[in-house]
């Protein structure tokens, strides 16, 4: 309760941020610094419209060793340390060369730029067999969120558990759903 009341507090700081990439990294440091949402990994791909694609920017993962400490100052400490490694971190690397046609509605991810709605995609689904996303970053279930920009989808947060056998809950997907409309507006 302590960690949802706090990282409710931070999250109202979303829209203060000075640019749009701030905010983009302080969205994905939130989705993986707190134990009350359940996912390990967050993605952010941009959408560009004129290419017609999808084109991966930023990640971050969960620490392996998250303290256990649910004060607002450690939750925000933790929140500070993820948005200052996102940059140089491996798997903002590997994502910024991942890419996908907007076109390839077999994607998640492409399909929720496209729709504009959010969607989980499952391996196991045949509308999504031959989405990239999953081999690609070794997953077999993400969350695919569009952010919204004055009524235009201009990126899409993905997030999942990594190799976790774990699954995602309703929960998460309604609390990461939230954050991206707070930090939307």
């Amino acid at each position: 309760v302590a960690e949802l009341s706090s990282l409710l507090r931070m999250i109202q700081v979303i829209p203060d941020a000075d640019n749009v990439g701030r905010i983009h990294r302080m969205l994905l440091a939130f989705c993986t610094s707190w134990r009350t949402i359940g996912l390990r990994r967050a993605f952010l791909l941009l959408v560009d419209e004129q290419g017609k694609m999808v084109r991966g920017h930023l990640a971050a993962q969960r620490a392996e060793a998250v303290n256990d400490v649910s004060t607002f100052e450690a939750l925000a400490r933790r929140v500070v340390e993820s948005t200052r490694s996102i940059d140089t971190s491996d798997l903002t690397l590997k994502t910024r060369t991942f890419t996908v046609p907007t076109d390839w509605q077999r994607c998640g991810v492409a399909r929720a730029s496209v729709t504009g709605v959010p969607l989980v995609a499952d391996r196991r689904m045949s509308e999504f067999g031959s989405d990239p996303f999953f081999d690609f970053f070794g997953t077999r279930v993400y969350v695919a969120i569009p952010l919204r920009v004055r009524g235009r989808v201009s990126a899409v947060l993905a997030a999942d558990q990594a190799d976790s056998s774990q699954t995602i809950a309703v929960e998460d997907i309604s609390l990461v759903y939230s954050m991206v409309q707070q930090a939307a507006t």
